[in-house]
């Protein structure tokens, strides 16, 4: 099964997880994080030792080797790629999930202001690639998303 949807689709997953931020993660309830979950095809490069291996894409139980797909402007847009950590838990009987991101440079350049304006879009795609294929069987809900950067101050909800 395919889903498709437009770009302002994604632009109101933004505003979404914007609103989902302002609720505090302790109401999560037993949550279980998941690394590196990955969707679509993935490469491998031969000069590089820490590259994944594609044949274990999906050994995992939240990874999918299917792409998450929309379609934009008369197009179909395929996207594959790595999700550094996705948290999943519980509020009011609800699956909810948080989907950080690990970040090594400044924050400066990763911002709310940036998500509302639809100008930094990775955390809003990684939202939809989680709500409608990783965790779709479950009807899981966004709760927060947010960049960790590791040499800075530690978690930013965005």
């Amino acid at each position: 099964q395919r889903d498709h949807h437009s770009a302002a689709t994604i632009v109101r997953a933004a505003n979404a997880i914007t609103q989902a931020t302002k609720a505090p993660a302790s109401a999560m309830a037993d949550s279980t994080a998941y690394f590196e979950a990955a969707f679509g095809p993935q490469y491998v490069e031969a000069d590089d030792p820490e590259s994944p291996d594609p044949d274990s894409v999906a050994s995992d139980s939240l990874s999918s080797a299917k792409p998450y797909q929309f379609q934009y402007d008369g197009e179909t847009i395929q996207l594959g790629g790595r999700i550094d950590r996705i948290d999943v838990g519980r509020v009011a009987g609800k699956v909810v999930f948080n989907v950080l991101d690990y970040k090594s440079g400044s924050p400066r350049s990763h911002n709310k202001s940036a998500i509302d304006q639809g100008l930094a879009l990775q955390l809003p795609l990684y939202a939809l690639v989680v709500e409608k294929l990783l965790l779709s069987a479950q009807e899981a809900l966004p709760w927060q998303a947010g960049y960790w950067f590791v040499k800075d101050k530690g978690f930013q909800a965005e």
